[in-house]
Order: C-alpha cells, then structure tokens, then sequence
C-alpha cells in the first residue's frame, strides 16, 4: 500500500538528528568560557548552538572533532550542504579558531580546524 500526502496538515516534518560531540557539551556547560560566537560570527546561546560539519557528511565529511565547530542552528540550516569556502570568510574563520587560544586542552583542535579550513579552501 502506498501513502501520499497531499495536505498541508499531513506533509511529514524532517527529523534532524543531534550529533554529540566534547565540544559542544563543555560550551553548553560553560567551560569554554571564552567562546561566545559560532563558526559565521553570530552569537551562541543554549537554544541555538548545533554543530556544524565543515564537509558536509554527504560529502564524505566525518562527525569527529577536526571537522566539527559551533555554530547557530540558523547559519548551519542556511548553508546546508554547499561549500564552506562559499559561507565563509577567512576573517570568520580566524575570529571563530582564536577564541579557543585561552584554553590549553584545544591546541589540537585549533591545529586540526586550521587544517581543515585550508584543505576546504577558506584560508586562500
């Protein structure tokens, strides 16, 4: 038996699964004190923080750390699954990596994220 849904009050809601990750749980914790805007420069609250997948998964891109940051629910939706280079600026880039530098235990993921923005082309 096949169903269709033709009315607007039976059309299916897409289901957006979370991701868990260190990164956002210590922010939404309050241990990354200094971090207070996401990857495109907006400001993070507890209702709007998501992570955003630098290469999108349906690129190849993997849910672990060196191709994760923060970001707005609104921002990561808009951009979806386009270039990151086509989002984002090198200044954001920069501005978004440099509020880790206060917090020792991120200097990986600070190497790791500069990495991946030049392998994506953000940093030319």
């Amino acid at each position: 038996m096949r169903v269709a849904f033709h009315h607007e009050e039976n059309k299916r809601k897409p289901i957006f699964a979370g991701f868990k990750s260190p990164l956002k749980t210590l922010w939404k914790k309050g241990q990354l004190w200094n971090v207070k805007r996401g990857l495109y420069g907006d400001i993070l609250t507890l209702e709007n923080c998501s992570l955003e997948h630098l290469l999108p998964i349906s690129k190849g891109g993997k849910t672990e750390l060196s191709n994760l940051a923060l970001a707005s629910k609104e921002k990561n939706g808009l951009r979806g699954n386009l270039p990151l280079k086509d989002f984002l600026t090198r200044k954001q880039a920069v501005d978004y990596v440099v509020q880790f530098a206060p917090h020792r235990d991120f200097r990986q993921y600070i190497n790791d994220l500069l990495r991946t923005f030049e392998k994506l082309g953000v940093l030319r």
